[in-house]
């Protein structure tokens, strides 16, 4: 219960905050470089590079700040994950801390980064390094990245991310978006190597002002040693969730 009101309490003021600054001139928006974002998403369980973290469902609350000067965006991030229920005997409360710089290019963006992961309830953590390519301007818009945990994880992980986005129904501001991902682990958290897909739909749409609303449909597939009962064990996962967030 009391974790419930907590979460109430931190996003409230998103809310409150967007309806405001929707009501003030646009131009505020262009007189500085720095983009503030607020989110706070809901899913039936916590999916996470094909494992299969929490069944209960969770609450994920998000920020970030973005600054961008001659084609580069450095950006300092905020990610947090807690269950709200008691299926399983996962724990899963998490709180990562990540930057990123991200240059710009007239075909490609490349990017560089480090998440720290927090997880209390496990009382252990981790670190990882990262580094990105992204061709915005192709077809499906690409996103390759590969990340090193250096920490608890000691392994790595490779993905490839596509995205195709549909615009209709514009006087509402409502977008459809379709995503694939496919991730290959190198003793990231198991003993051997193993594979997981997924295909994420993303239907979003304004709500007031900047703030926005998504209803998300997912489903995970695991192979490999990932799959393996006798190294990572997961299964194939159906979920669903709900994001609402607020840029400035």
């Amino acid at each position: 219960m009391l974790k419930k009101l907590f979460m109430i309490v931190l996003f409230f003021p998103v809310i409150l905050f967007a309806r405001e600054e929707s009501k003030k001139p646009k131009s505020l928006f262009n007189m500085e470089n720095t983009k503030i974002y607020m989110g706070m998403d809901y899913y039936s369980s916590y999916v996470w590079r094909g494992f299969l973290l929490d069944k209960d469902p969770v609450l994920q609350p998000n920020f970030s700040v973005s600054h961008s000067c001659k084609r580069a965006i450095v950006t300092a991030g905020f990610f947090s994950s807690w269950d709200f229920g008691n299926a399983d005997n996962l724990s899963s409360d998490e709180a990562d801390f990540s930057v990123d710089f991200t240059k710009s290019f007239k075909k490609f963006n490349l990017s560089i980064g480090n998440i720290y992961y927090n997880f209390p309830g496990a009382r252990t953590y981790s670190s990882e390094f990262y580094l990105g390519l992204q061709l915005p301007k192709a077809p499906l818009m690409p996103n390759i990245k590969y990340y090193y945990d250096y920490g608890t994880g000691d392994g790595s992980y490779v993905s490839l991310d596509l995205v195709k986005s549909f615009d209709f129904l514009k006087n509402r501001g409502m977008n459809l978006s379709i995503g694939a991902h496919m991730g290959l682990n190198s003793g990231l958290f198991i003993k051997g190597k193993g594979r997981d897909y997924s295909v994420i739909s993303d239907l979003g749409f304004t709500l007031a002002g900047n703030l926005g609303c998504s209803l998300v449909l997912g489903y995970s597939i695991p192979f490999g040693d990932l799959a393996d009962s006798s190294d990572g064990n997961q299964n194939n996962v159906f979920y669903g969730g709900l994001r609402l967030g607020a840029g400035f």
